[in-house]
């Protein structure tokens, strides 16, 4: 049997886009190497409203709607974001991809669990997939969702991700949780990107960071452990017995700026083609959105016989913009060193500049806040030269 799609990976991405396939009449095998669609989790369970419209579910996924943020720098200087229009939720991560997956299944695709593939290769204008299990299944699609170390990406001769930052969480049982996240960065407590502490509802809290391994001394559970054994580090209330973690998570976030991400017969969508934004380290709007991408681009494929080409134009106008700037940012960010962190903080936290943050600042599409600040404070204009080197060398 030759299925119409295969889709690889059935985490979020996988499965909105197995289910708009699927849905519209198309023979579709949805594929999970785990035994539980959702498990492991490794993401921090940080949505916005849109992220949930896209996925095309209801709220029962909601832990705790967050009430606002407090970035902290190197030396502790304090920003506080608020806007109470821009719904930010915690979400179960775990059910929230299995809603999906079930949605998936609903709409006529086939889901496996425990089903790990080892290799694809495209024959006569097939694809093989070839399982662990010594079984080979064939489509005339297949979509990589597959995460950062994406098979799929490796069977279209795809290159490893520009930057794998190595992430470490824990959720942990608290007194008194409040309901803001809490962000800290300087290269003392996360080199290479932030550390952060999300409510997750009913006293449950996610603390966790990043950091760039080539700019790190330790692993990143070291720097982890130094903010669970003294939580003021990251401005969090009581002592280190005041927090009782329940479980560890860990994984990869592949950054990038935003290169093709297709073949006559494969394509990549998600984590496994780096449709994550660099600012932050979230992709589940940018990945849900290419999602819907490659269902058009592969149902107008087994509509007209053709390749997948289109893809790559519809999502690099949709979201390509947004990824490399966010990219360009990034870089500029891992290169700041302490000093200017806190020279950052002295003008970011100015009651203007966090007025105009409140009011357009988004953060799925973090960049179109950075000309508004620009314009605002012409002193922020001395991190242009370093950003423009964002844009124009990958």
């Amino acid at each position: 049997m030759v299925h119409d799609l295969i889709v690889v990976g059935a985490g979020p991405v996988g499965s909105l886009l197995a289910s708009i396939v699927a849905e519209a009449g198309y023979d579709v095998l949805l594929c999970e190497e785990h035994k539980i669609v959702g498990e492991p989790t490794q993401c921090a369970g940080l949505v916005t409203e849109r992220a949930l419209e896209l996925a095309g579910i209801g709220r029962e996924s909601i832990l705790q709607e967050i009430s606002g943020a407090t970035l902290l720098g190197p030396k502790m200087e304090k920003i506080h974001l608020s806007s109470p229009r821009k719904k930010i939720y915690s979400i179960d991560r775990v059910l929230f991809d299995q809603t999906l997956a079930v949605r998936a299944e609903r709409g006529g695709a086939e889901l496996r669990l425990d089903t790990r593939i080892k290799s694809i290769e495209v024959r006569k204008k097939r694809c093989a997939a070839h399982l662990a299990d010594g079984n080979i299944e064939e489509a005339r699609y297949v979509a990589g969702c597959d995460g950062p170390a994406s098979i799929t990406r490796r069977a279209m001769g795809i290159g490893p991700p520009m930057s794998m930052l190595s992430g470490v969480e824990v959720e942990a049982r608290t007194e008194g949780c409040s309901k803001e996240i809490l962000l800290r960065c300087g290269r003392g407590i996360a080199p290479g990107f932030f550390t952060w502490a999300i409510p997750a509802g009913d006293g449950m809290v996610r603390i966790g960071l990043a950091v760039e391994p080539s700019m790190s001394k330790q692993p990143a559970k070291r720097y982890l452990e130094r903010i669970l054994n003294d939580p003021a580090l990251l401005g969090l209330p009581g002592s280190a017995d005041s927090f009782h973690v329940e479980r560890w998570i860990g994984g990869g976030i592949p950054l990038g700026p935003p290169l093709n991400a297709s073949a006559s017969h494969m394509l990549l969508a998600g984590d496994a083609a780096c449709h994550v934004k660099a600012t932050s380290g979230g992709g589940v709007v940018m990945g849900l959105r290419c999602a819907g991408h490659g269902a058009r681009a592969i149902m107008d494929a087994l509509d007209h016989g053709k390749g997948l080409e289109s893809y790559d134009h519809m999502w690099k106008k949709d979201v390509g913009g947004e990824l490399r700037r966010d990219w360009a940012l990034h870089k500029y960010y891992a290169s700041m060193d302490d000093e200017k962190f806190s020279w950052a903080f002295n003008i970011l936290s100015r009651p203007d500049i966090v007025k105009r943050i409140n009011g357009l600042g988004d953060i799925d599409y973090p960049s179109r806040l950075v000309l508004p600040l620009l314009l605002r404070r012409p002193g922020l204009l001395r991190m242009v030269p370093g950003l423009l080197r964002g844009y124009v060398w990958p």
